[in-house]
């Protein structure tokens, strides 16, 4: 039997994978880091003309030219139904439900379903989605009564873009409902 020599080179080795599994055996002992950016999706949409902006958390869909059929409603925002997944959903217009006067020339074309209740929002036009870090959303300073549902905003580009809160929204929608009111009869 022949003995085989360890070289410098093989010591060198030897030496580098046992430092190797030391760090990576620490890396799981270490408490995991917090530098890690945290990071907010939302869609980018615009109600009117006007561009806000929907967290992703808050909406389950979104959809495009979607048939809504109308309701004879005393409710101005109340646009109609429309048929989703086998149910039927209330649809909304988010510019009226926003306190801006509810356009009869043109029809909402995109319909985003709430997360938290089967209920639709309708608004004119979708921009984009986008992940900013969760610190550079800001409160929101003017408390307008003509600004309702937005607390939050943050820059997109040039501009500064108010965050709608879904969960305000239905808030609003769920007081209006009154437990036991019926349909009216014919």
């Amino acid at each position: 039997m022949r003995r085989h020599g360890v070289s410098g080179a093989d010591m060198l080795a030897t030496d580098r994978g046992a430092e190797l599994r030391r760090a990576f055996d620490r890396s799981f002992a270490e408490a995991p880091r917090s530098d890690v950016t945290s990071l907010e999706d939302l869609l980018e949409i615009t109600v009117g003309v006007t561009p806000y902006a929907l967290r992703i958390t808050e909406v389950a869909g979104l959809f495009v030219d979607r048939k809504i059929t109308p309701l004879p409603t005393t409710v101005p925002e109340l646009l109609g139904i429309t048929g989703f997944r086998g149910s039927i959903l209330p649809v909304y217009d988010l510019a009226g439900m926003l306190a801006y006067p509810v356009a009869t020339a043109t029809k909402p074309r995109w319909l985003a379903i709430a997360a938290a209740l089967p209920v639709g929002l309708a608004f004119e036009g979708f921009d984009r989605h986008q992940r900013i870090p969760r610190d550079a959303i800001v409160p929101q300073v003017r408390r307008d009564s003509q600004v309702r549902h937005v607390c939050e905003v943050f820059r997109s580009g040039e501009r500064m873009r108010p965050i709608i809160s879904v969960a305000s929204i239905l808030e609003a929608i769920t007081s209006r409902v009154r437990p036991g009111a019926s349909v009216r009869k014919r």
